[in-house]
């Protein structure tokens, strides 16, 4: 009697006995079909169980840990906490000590993390590093000076000097004709001799000028005069009573069709500066169909409808280390470490299994070699084939008076024997191997190329 043959396996369904169905016994009999599934599923469940109870496979589900574990945090911060499974833990964690002693610091070190490393209170500028104020042997040097200049001084009083900056002409002043002399003057009783604006002055005293011109009944002679470049000077005026001489350096033109050589335009100074690093938020230009004239442009707009020419997800090389604005770096296993292929075909494949630039180097090294193993690709023949060796022989016989030769003579056949010499009459096989060794008799070789470093980027 033999048992069901068991499988380790879930069946979905049981088979179902049919009224039909012959009984028919044995290892495929229908009779023990039944009996079989039912075997398999229970090898199946009984295998699930010993693997879940021996750890061999984890538990999808379970309440509680067997055996609790301890989560440890470690670093900057410590802590720790049970934990198996049945609730939820809390854990505290305590920060470490910088090393810093507790207080109040005017000048402090901090980490990469952010965290107070160290701290001091200098009390003086250097400690601040602070180099463009002025030492105290300067400030004490010019109190001196200001001591000894202004000794003498009006009613042998203190005078306070303030900085006051007034748009009118003040009362009184103090100068001199050096700076360890000075006295108090009456701004009135003053002679300017060349002055950089008259303002209101009612007459230039000495001026050299063809009239004087202060009450509109006078008139000046005009005459042309073309010097070749710009005057220092111009006579103006601002209504028909009125003329001043003013100054061409302080003259603003306000619309001119030719500016030469202007500071300002509509407001706007005049310069070259070549600052790549900035886009400017106008610029000047013309059309094709307005020639001759000169328009401003708002760079924005002049940009806008442009940026097909690279479309999103362009890729391209830059030999930089970042990318530029508007691209993004492609970091993945294509764009790693690896040579650059030009091909007519189709671009943007990767290929190759070695590193192009570390695996560079071809140490010194040995070749072994043997020629296989045995065989009988060839034999060698000696041959020593039978042969025979004849020795006649003449038989004599006696007549009573001596020896007569009857005439007849027999031949003795000698043969070689190939077990005496060892030389057989078939071949001997010549089987053998060759084995060696080679030495590159040098040092090692380095068959780096040399290459740039470019990092691939996709137009955002």
């Amino acid at each position: 009697m033999a048992n069901v043959k068991e499988t380790n396996q879930w069946v979905d369904g049981i088979y179902q006995l049919e009224k039909t169905d012959d009984v028919i016994g044995g290892e495929d009999g229908i009779d023990n079909r039944q009996a079989i599934q039912l075997a398999s599923r229970t090898t199946f469940l009984k295998n699930h169980v010993e693997d879940l109870e021996t750890g061999k496979k984890a538990a999808g589900k379970a309440i509680k840990l067997n055996t609790a574990r301890t989560i440890n945090i470690d670093g900057d911060a410590e802590g720790h906490a049970e934990f198996d499974g049945s609730e939820n833990v809390t854990m505290t964690l305590t920060q470490k000590e910088s090393g810093i002693k507790a207080g109040s610091y005017r000048q402090v070190t901090v980490d990469a993390k952010g965290r107070v490393t160290d701290g001091n209170n200098p009390t003086t500028l250097a400690g601040y590093e602070i180099t463009d104020a002025a030492s105290i042997s300067y400030v004490e040097k010019f109190e001196a000076w200001v001591q000894d200049s202004l000794s003498n001084k009006a009613g042998g009083k203190g005078i306070i000097l303030n900085w006051d900056e007034r748009e009118g002409q003040p009362t009184w002043l103090h100068g001199g004709n050096s700076p360890g002399n000075c006295a108090l003057y009456n701004p009135s009783n003053f002679a300017v001799r060349h002055a950089g604006t008259a303002g209101n002055a009612t007459n230039a005293d000495t001026a050299q000028v063809t009239f004087k011109i202060n009450n509109g009944a006078d008139h000046m002679a005009f005459n042309w005069h073309d010097p070749g470049g710009q005057t220092t000077y111009v006579w103006g005026s601002d209504n028909s009573n009125s003329a001043r001489l003013s100054a061409t350096k302080n003259l603003r033109v306000g619309h001119a069709d030719t500016a030469g050589n202007a500071a300002l335009w509509c407001g706007y100074g005049y310069r070259y500066e070549e600052n790549p690093g900035q886009i400017p938020y106008y610029v000047l230009g013309v059309t094709a169909t307005s020639k001759g004239q000169i328009s401003i442009y708002n760079v924005s707009n002049l940009l806008a409808g442009k940026e097909d020419r690279f479309p999103a997800g362009t890729r391209m090389p830059f030999a930089q280390a970042a990318a530029p604005t508007g691209w993004t770096q492609v970091n993945d296993d294509s764009t790693n470490n690896r040579m650059l292929r030009v091909v007519n075909g189709g671009g943007g494949g990767t290929g190759g299994d070695h590193d192009p630039v570390i695996n560079n180097v071809v140490p010194a090294h040995t070749h072994s070699f043997t020629t296989g193993v045995e065989s009988a690709d060839h034999t060698h023949y000696i041959q020593d084939p039978g042969h025979v060796h004849s020795v006649p022989v003449r038989a004599r016989g006696s007549t009573g008076a001596g020896f007569s030769d009857s005439g007849d003579r027999i031949t003795y056949t000698g043969y070689s024997n190939a077990a005496v010499t060892g030389i057989w009459n078939s071949g001997i096989s010549a089987n053998h191997t060759h084995s060696g060794s080679t030495d590159n008799g040098s040092s090692q070789t380095n068959w780096q190329a040399r290459y740039i470093d470019m990092i691939i980027c996709a137009k955002n």
